[in-house]
């Protein structure tokens, strides 16, 4: 035996991460493109990942399902749902071993990013459901040297989790003379906290509502984790019956739009409680017609940029004031303007038909 052999030998001897073999392939990382991770060479076999994008609704497995999943398993699942809705996920089997192989499942895109929803290992986990709160769920599994089971198999499913949709809504008052009387004032109050809100799953895991009043040249503004219930919602509506609309002229369209858009603008997150993967949208009531066209396009500037941000507008017209049909412009569409001609029309069935606007998703919308 020549001397580098001797030598190599006993290098091995005394080391023992490296191979005594001398005429083995050295030991080695290898980049696993589907999980992205960078993992060391093994003697054992690895299951193969499946895919690690999903959208929508489907199917994730454990790696070579439904035979068993390798050892040193580490594998990726990016799980997204549309705008405005929640990944749910149902196990129909899940078998690992107990005490070393696991499924992470995280509560947003990125198991590095996102808090921990929930750790399994084990088995009789079939038939479980778990949400995400917002449209990402992310999940990683991994598996140690021995011991391999069959794994698991899920269904997910893009989901709304609320009612009547998983959304960040903005709902600004008008606050303006234009409406005539202060009892006409009050009924739109009284519309938006005891009828159009009252049956909504209101909360940070449901659709959370910011309340806006609008008047000449100011706004009071709500964040949207500030009403956690619909009592909560209630209660800030109500009070702002304490500022009567004597007095308050409207300036313009564009100064009104300029206001109430700005809420939702993300150029000035000034709001707390926005939720990342949870669709936006300003629904507003109003009770005026802009001064001239030049006043209606400075208004659809301020509207333009919001829409073009990924906000969905629902504007509702108080009286016959407003023409539905000059708003269609200012809105995310046709779908998206609805009126009454007086105010003692809103109604039930009204309210239903706003809710159904907000969480109607525009048609460029994925």
């Amino acid at each position: 035996m020549n001397t580098f052999l001797v030598g190599l030998l006993t290098l091995c001897i005394l080391a023992t991460f490296v191979t005594c073999d001398p005429h083995a392939a050295p030991h080695k990382s290898i980049y696993n493109r589907k999980t992205k991770l960078v993992e060391k060479a093994a003697g054992t076999p690895r299951g193969e990942c499946p895919n690690d994008q999903y959208t929508g609704s489907g199917m994730v497995t454990s790696p070579n399902f439904p035979s068993n999943y390798g050892n040193g398993d580490s594998c990726a699942y990016f799980l997204t749902a549309p705008d405005g809705y929640v990944i749910q996920i149902q196990f129909l089997t899940f078998t690992t071993e107990a005490c070393c192989d696991f499924l992470y499942i995280y509560d947003g895109p990125s198991p590095i990013i996102s808090p921990l929803l929930v750790r399994l290992a084990g088995s009789n986990l079939a038939k479980t459901v778990y949400s995400s709160s917002t449209r990402w769920m992310s999940m990683q599994f991994t598996s140690d040297q021995t011991n391999n089971m069959q794994g698991f198999q899920a269904n997910f499913s893009s989901v709304d989790t609320a009612n009547p949709c998983n959304r960040d809504v903005v709902i600004a008052i008008d606050g303006h003379s234009t409406l005539g009387t202060e009892a006409n004032y009050h009924k739109q109050i009284a519309f938006a906290a005891n009828t159009l809100v009252t049956n909504w799953t209101v909360g940070s895991t449901g659709i959370q509502v910011g309340p806006v009043l609008y008047f000449t040249d100011e706004s009071e503004e709500f964040n949207l984790d500030d009403a956690q219930s619909v009592t909560d919602l209630q209660n800030i509506f109500n009070g702002f019956r304490q500022h009567p609309i004597a007095g308050q002229d409207l300036d313009s369209m564009e100064v009104a739009f300029s206001l109430v858009t700005g809420v939702v603008d993300t150029d000035f997150p000034f709001k707390q409680g926005w939720r990342t993967g949870i669709q936006r949208v300003l629904v507003m009531f109003l009770s005026f017609p802009p001064n001239d066209d030049a006043d209606l396009q400075a208004a659809k500037v301020h509207t333009d940029k919001i829409i073009s941000q990924g906000a969905i507008i629902v504007l509702v017209g108080l009286n016959s004031n407003v023409n539905i049909t000059q708003m269609i412009p200012l809105s995310s569409g046709p779908n998206y303007v609805l009126g009454v001609n007086d105010v003692s029309q809103l109604n039930a069935a009204f309210a239903m038909s706003i809710s159904s606007a907000l969480c109607q998703l525009p048609a460029s919308t994925p």
